[in-house]
């Protein structure tokens, strides 16, 4: 690691005193960084229990990495993936709860569904000090 590299590392860690993020997190921006990544990865799969329990980890990882590599800094995330078969009439219900900043805290989701199955993806952005 050079000189500057640790430089910039330090810089990155180093507290900013700021009490919110540069930038909101741009929830329409992520819902079709979401969509791209379970429409490409899962367009001619079909429902394995045993084989999406794995690729619900996959698509959460690829959609981590994605949501990251839009700079939105001083945000925890959070991303979550669900795989199921797709019924003929599935009833599914999702909820959850966190304490956050509505000013600058934020989520997007998206769904994807194919003959076999259906996926729902979701991220939560916190921010953090």
């Amino acid at each position: 690691m050079t000189s500057k590299e640790k430089q910039e590392d330090d810089d990155l860690y180093e507290n900013s005193y700021k009490l919110e993020p540069d930038g909101k997190f741009q929830s329409d921006k992520i819902n079709s960084v979401i969509q791209e990544i379970l429409k490409n990865e899962l367009v001619d799969k079909t429902y394995k229990p045993e084989i999406c329990v794995g690729q619900s980890k996959l698509l959460a990882e690829k959609i981590k990495q994605a949501v990251k590599a839009q700079g939105f800094k001083k945000y925890k995330l959070v991303v979550v993936v669900s795989i199921g078969e797709n019924e003929v009439s599935p009833s599914v219900s999702f909820s959850s709860q966190c304490i956050w900043n509505a000013s600058v805290d934020n989520y997007s989701e998206n769904s994807y569904f194919n003959n076999s199955l259906y996926a729902i993806g979701r991220v939560f952005a916190v921010s953090i000090d």
